[in-house]
């Protein structure tokens, strides 16, 4: 045995668990996306890499990791290849930890796998961890990246973000008004052509029949091409070489029309003449790594980040991360027209470039559960799709490969190089695209020519002619937006061409320059209209009620492509705003009955667990405010098929992975089915079960609906003659004429926001409105704060009846307590007190008198709200708690459970005095721990009152304790960021009496569960629980001897090597 597998053998690697050779690709080329296997087979080309429990099992019922981290290991490269490790695993980006064997003598060297020595050194940071923390036992726990990411790979960019901000600082100099004042799209088309120029010297071609571009070899060509940069006149002639070369769409040089009266032909756009020697100096310093770009200084004040284009490898660095870049670019008129690098950090490099582009993960899973499996199963290369928004061309550039691929396999020989023709055949037959900015097209079709060149050798690529696709195959402009029903698009997909897949990621939220709202108006009146000609096709119900919640064009975008179903089989993939499925508006919830009426929805992939903001962290979209949800499905055919269809809900949690490498763990227990018409409320289903099993499962939603059974806190208001109103708002940008505050000047002001006085059973206010408004002039005077600016009457822009701030009232605020698992706060109070809008005051309605029982009611409200009962209610109804914000909405409050108790109101009393109390005591007085016990004790006590009143079973108790105990911290990442005092993942050890205590009491849960099957006189059925250092094993059995908990202290991995012997 080699030693490089005595070291797999020591680790635990095999075939089976993860561990790939390259001899053997053609078993695991098609198991990860291609431009992965494709760099790994034809350029790395390691001895072996290892991906844990990678087995590419598309049709698993357990989906497999998506971007899983790879563990590349050479053996003894040469001395060449020894030299190209550093850059080639730097450009790749996919393998965070590099092992090289370089001889048997000496031990195995690990390396940092994209990070360098130095600023001054191309060589990979060497890492002097023990070998045995890559062993299969620590990956599988996730103890290899727990020990490793904070000490080598917190806050290291990889490629992607390098290249990102290498661009994004050229681009910005380029235009920026006080920049160089280039034109955007001239900007875009001059990188654009660049970087093409550069892959095709990395990709060895060899330019003939020019005399430009001089070299025998890649570093010499890349040298020869950035002195180019700096001759106008030189490049520009080679700029029309490669467009009479190549032909096609690529980033014309110049565009020409027609006069329609005249015809005579005037030139509309001509590049180079906007082009100065100062716009190409910026370039040929980006592309050289010279001057300002050689180490990160500035430009007129403007701090780069250093250039790296002398590192890259385009053969590598896919073309999907070049596109996706550009698409940073696309449609944001930020960064196309009012760029102002003043208005960027001038001193350091300390401004976040973000990336606002759909991450390759998500594009691989959505291909995973659609083309892949469609031409797994096809015995040709035939999939046609269409991403109607395509942008940077992401999903077709996958979806592209994935085709050629097929054809390859079905020429039974992996080797062969398809024909020009052949390609362009695949190309034209089955890959379409509509974006409603022209540029966008650009780019998608130069992902496309790039990909197709993948695929041709050197000496093909010279002669290589490019067609046209704008147009015909990708349509782009404010034209061809994907609701203008004229645009020539509609005849094509709702005639011609039958789809099989549509597949991508639309825009979110509202975009006023596409015509989507019309759309819908003229849907839902063709809906009505019998004799129009345009009648609505392919929906089963196009009667019912259809309106776009908050005008959210993504949910538009999953009802339009209804009209593109030639094929009966067509499928749709879309991502879009997860709201969409929890917002509580009316619109928004007539949109999801109309969509679950006519559509099957086959799967929903919720991403909010590992999106939220918060506790900061790893963002699916770095720009997006909202969660992503994947939709999966198709139109319905009859009622009966929606009526029998199971909707496969998946919800990603957080975990190590995810916050480390952004890869998509799916567990089994995250995985649910649901019958769709339980999402009906027409079919006499619920539209709030959405949001339940976002964290929760069946046994949540059974609780949830018994609870919907008792009087809302809405219906006790109304019983009680009670009503509400939120506090006063110092601004309002809708409001012109402010209001006075003179007549509440000297009540107290509760200061939620700043000073944190609003806790639970207890307000804590320091000041007077009138010193508060003091206090905030003072502070604008100063220029502290661009908040709550206000004016020196302290005049405000809303001001409810001053009556909601006096006497007998139960305040309640919208914010809720993070660091205390997500409690609700609300106090009981009589005082004359001044909040802001986040806060809102119960009290009896203007005009009626207070019932007998109001006091008792608004104080077991209070109870109520403050409790753990409450926490899991929100947690499972608010359409915003536990997804991406900690405050809900007061009609979200007032649709929880109500009851009216006197013990439960005195209790409630007997906590806020204890909280006045505590007021006093200093933080490190005796008396304040033996108080604070005291609060914790009567706390509890309410929790208990509030289960009683509402009749609460053990197992929903269980069902509270989880949510709050485990759902919670895991939302909140409490492993990663110490979020929350309570940290679940802390490790167990059996010399705390309080751990054995815990362990015996979840052993006790399987033995009184089991005993009455087992015990006998003879035998007993007990547990064994194995601890060790980061497992904890439970062995139950039945045996002739008792015991009830039997302690073994072993190494984790005796454990897992017994538990492997079981095939756990």
């Amino acid at each position: 045995m080699s030693r490089i597998e005595q070291l797999f053998d020591q680790l635990g690697y095999t075939r089976e668990n993860g561990l790939f050779y390259l001899e053997e690709s053609d078993q695991w080329l098609n198991k990860f996306p291609f431009r992965i296997s494709k760099v790994l087979r034809d350029i790395i080309q390691p001895y072996a890499f290892y991906s844990l429990h990678h087995h590419g099992d598309e049709n698993s019922e357990h989906p497999e990791p998506i971007n899983n981290p790879i563990i590349l290991f050479f053996d003894k490269p040469d001395e060449e290849k020894t030299k190209e490790i550093p850059k080639w695993t730097f450009c790749f980006g996919q393998a965070p930890v590099v092992i090289i064997n370089k001889d048997d003598r000496g031990p195995f060297d690990i390396y940092h796998g994209y990070k360098f020595e130095s600023d001054h050194s191309y060589l990979l940071q060497s890492l002097d961890d023990d070998i045995n923390i890559f062993s299969l036992i620590n990956l599988t726990l996730g103890k290899t990246w727990k020990t490793l990411y904070n000490r080598h790979f917190k806050n290291v960019p990889k490629v992607d973000k390098y290249l990102l901000n290498n661009i994004v600082d050229a681009r910005r100099i380029l235009i920026a008004s006080d920049g160089l004042q280039l034109y955007p799209k001239i900007a875009n088309r001059l990188i654009g052509r660049l970087l093409f120029i550069r892959y095709l010297i990395d990709r060895r071609v060899e330019f003939t029949g020019q005399e430009y571009l001089e070299g025998n070899d890649k570093l010499t060509r890349q040298i020869s091409l950035n002195e180019m940069i700096k001759s106008k006149d030189k490049l520009y002639r080679f700029f029309e070489y490669l467009n009479s070369r190549y032909s096609g769409d690529l980033f014309p040089l110049k565009e020409e029309e027609v006069d329609q009266d005249t015809g005579e032909i005037y030139t509309f756009y001509n590049e180079e003449e906007n082009v100065t020697e100062d716009h190409l100096e910026v370039l040929y310093d980006l592309f050289s790594g010279s001057s300002f770009f050689k180490s990160g200084t500035s430009y007129k004040g403007y701090v780069v980040q250093k250039s790296l284009f002398m590192v890259y490898d385009f053969e590598i660095i896919p073309v999907e991360l070049i596109s996706n870049i550009y698409e940073n670019f696309i449609g944001k008129e930020e960064e196309n027209l009012n760029v102002v690098l003043e208005n960027f950090n001038t001193t350091s490099k300390q401004y976040d470039i973000k990336a606002y582009y759909t991450p390759p993960f998500i594009v691989d899973y959505i291909l995973s559960q659609t083309v892949s499996p469609h031409l797994e199963k096809s015995d040709t290369s035939n999939c046609k799709v269409l991403d109607p928004s395509c942008g940077s061309g992401i999903f077709l550039v996958e979806t592209l490969r994935k085709i050629i691929e097929k054809e390859i396999q079905n020429s039974g020989s992996p080797d062969i190089m398809l024909s020009n023709e052949r390609l362009w055949e695949l190309i034209k037959n089955n890959i379409f695209g509509i974006d409603i900015d022209e540029d966008a097209i650009e780019i998608t079709i130069f992902s496309l020519y790039i990909t197709l060149l993948d695929y041709k050798s050197p000496k093909e690529i010279e002669d290589f002619k490019f067609e046209r696709l704008k147009h015909i195959n990708l349509f782009g402009g404010k034209q061809y937006d994907f609701f203008n029903e004229e645009a020539s698009f509609n005849e094509i997909f709702s005639r011609e061409i039958a789809l099989d897949f549509i597949i991508g990621n639309p825009p979110w939220g509202v975009v006023k320059m596409s015509c989507y709202e019309s759309y819908i108006k003229n849907r839902k009146l063709r809906a009505f209209d019998a004799n129009n000609i345009k009648g609505l096709t392919n929906v089963i119900l196009p009667q019912l009620p259809l309106e776009i919640g908050n005008n959210e064009i993504s949910q538009a975008f999953l009802i339009r492509v209804s009209d593109f179903a030639i094929n009966p089989n067509l499928k749709i993939a879309l991502v879009v705003t997860g709201k969409s499925l929890y917002n509580s508006a009316a619109t928004t919830k007539q949109w999801r009955e109309y969509f679950l009426s006519n559509f099957v929805l086959s799967e929903i992939l919720e991403l909010s667990g590992v999106n939220n903001k918060i506790v900061g962290g790893s963002q699916i979209f770095e720009g997006a405010k909202m969660a992503p949800a994947i939709f999966f499905y198709s139109l319905a055919k009859s009622t009966e098929e929606i009526i029998t269809n199971v909707v496969t809900h998946i919800t990603v949690k957080p975990n190590r992975f995810f916050n480390y490498f952004r890869t998509i763990v799916i567990e089994k227990h995250d995985i649910k089915k649901i019958l769709q018409r339980n999402f009906i409320p027409r079919l006499n289903g619920y539209d709030w079960l959405w949001k339940v099993m976002l964290h929760g499962n069946v046994l949540d939603f059974y609780f949830m609906l018994r609870l919907k059974s008792y009087r809302s806190i809405k219906e006790l208001m109304n019983e009680y003659n009670l009503d509400y109103k939120g506090g006063l708002k110092i601004k309002d940008a809708s409001v012109s004429k402010k209001k006075s505050t003179l007549e509440i000047r000297n009540f107290l002001f509760l200061n939620v926001e700043f000073k944190k006085e609003f806790q639970q059973y207890h307000t804590g206010c320091s000041m007077t409105w009138h010193e508060t408004v003091e206090e905030l002039l003072v502070k604008n005077r100063k220029g502290k704060s661009e908040r709550n600016l206000i004016d020196s009457e302290g005049n405000v822009a809303y001001l409810p009846d001053p009556y909601y701030f006096k006497g007998e009232k139960l305040l309640v605020k919208k914010g809720l307590l993070a660091n205390e698992n997500f409690k609700a706060v609300a106090a009981y109070g009589n005082e004359d007190i001044v909040f802001t809008s986040t806060v809102c005051s119960i009290k009896t309605k203007i005009g009626y008198s207070k019932h007998e029982n109001t006091s008792v009611a608004l104080k077991s409200l209070a109870g109520i709200v403050n409790s753990s009962f409450f926490t899991y209610y929100l947690l499972q109804t608010s359409s915003s708690a536990g997804i991406d914000r900690t405050r809900v909405d007061f009609q979200e409050i007032f649709s929880a459970p109500a009851i009216e108790d006197k013990l439960l109101a005195e209790s409630v009393m007997m906590l806020q005095k204890k909280h006045n109390e505590l007021k006093g005591v200093i933080l490190r007085d005796q008396n304040y721990s033996d108080k604070l016990e005291e609060i914790r004790q009567l706390e509890w006590d309410v929790d208990q009152m509030v289960y009683k009143s509402f009749e609460i079973t053990d197992v929903e108790k269980s069902l509270i304790n989880y949510s709050t105990e485990i759902s919670l911290p895991i939302l909140k990442r409490s492993e990663e960021t110490g979020y929350g005092e309570n940290n679940i993942f802390r490790m167990l050890s059996c010399e705390k009496e309080n751990d054995l205590h815990y362990l015996s009491n979840y052993a006790d849960i399987f033995i009184n569960h089991f005993k009455h099957r087992f015990n006998s006189k003879e035998r007993s059925f007990f547990a064994n629980v194995y601890i060790a250092d980061d497992f904890i094993g439970f062995q139950l059995l039945s045996a002739r001897h008792q015991l009830i908990v039997k302690k073994y202290i072993l190494k984790t991995q005796m454990i897992l090597n017994y538990l492997m012997k079981l095939e756990i």
